[in-house]
């Protein structure tokens, strides 16, 4: 049935979890998107996080993606990536930084929690969404043109979900997705922000020694000048 409606020019929105348990792999490779069989790992989200909390702020140039200013977040995603197939003409959408990976070992990480960069991972930056067209089908008429399907693939669905749809640009992202498979490119836009909590994007050598100063410099710190000022008023006069 998708595959019919994808030859009839239909757009169409695929957020697929790692290991979903979908027969859509053979079909997303003929039109151009590969899907890969791993779980994203990043460096930055298991400061905030876990390490497959992937944060990206690396975006294509796309009408979706061209107005985002700020990060998107994901939870358990996996990596997508244009392929050279007949037809399609896919591009990155959004990336995750350099300290990040496509983790391959899912039992490791299934059964003992652990993740590890290993030669065959993908190093970062690791894409999480592509978009694009493909041409497929046609009419009985051979000079007439096939119609053209508009295609997102998304390597996670949480990101949509209510507990992260709210954060960071992500109700842009997923709304301007929606907007530009419809056609409807004049709503792509950047909704106005609820008031929400000021975030301060740290790096990781600045936030481990934000949390040394906080964990041992400033408690001794306090610790010694209250010691000085007992001592001193211990030794005022009239004491």
């Amino acid at each position: 049935a998708l595959r019919r409606y994808v030859e009839r020019g239909g757009s169409l929105l695929v957020m697929i979890d790692p290991r979903a348990k979908t027969d859509l792999y053979p079909s997303l490779a003929e039109w151009g998107v590969e899907v890969g069989e791993d779980v994203v790992v990043d460096l930055v989200g298991g400061m905030v996080g876990t390490p497959t909390t992937p944060f990206a702020k690396d975006f294509g140039p796309h009408p979706i993606t061209d107005a985002l200013r700020g990060f998107t977040i994901f939870q358990f995603a996996r990596s997508v990536k244009p392929l050279a197939a007949a037809g399609g003409a896919f591009q990155s959408l959004v990336r995750t930084g350099t300290d990040s990976w496509a983790e391959t070992d899912l039992e490791r990480l299934e059964a003992k929690g652990e993740v590890g960069f290993d030669p065959e991972d993908g190093a970062g930056p690791v894409t999480l969404a592509v978009a694009g067209t493909v041409s497929l089908g046609g009419g009985d008429d051979p000079a007439e043109e096939a119609p053209q399907a508009r295609i997102v693939v998304v390597g996670d669905a949480d990101f949509a979900s209510n507990q992260l749809l709210g954060a960071y640009v992500n109700r842009d992202f997923f709304v301007n997705s929606v907007n530009w498979l419809l056609g409807d490119v004049e709503s792509i836009s950047i909704r106005p922000k609820t008031g929400v909590a000021s975030r301060l994007q740290l790096t990781t050598e600045n936030f481990l020694n934000l949390r040394y100063a906080s964990l041992f410099v400033l408690p001794e710190a306090i610790a010694v000048l209250g010691v000085i000022a007992w001592w001193r008023r211990r030794r005022a006069p009239g004491r």
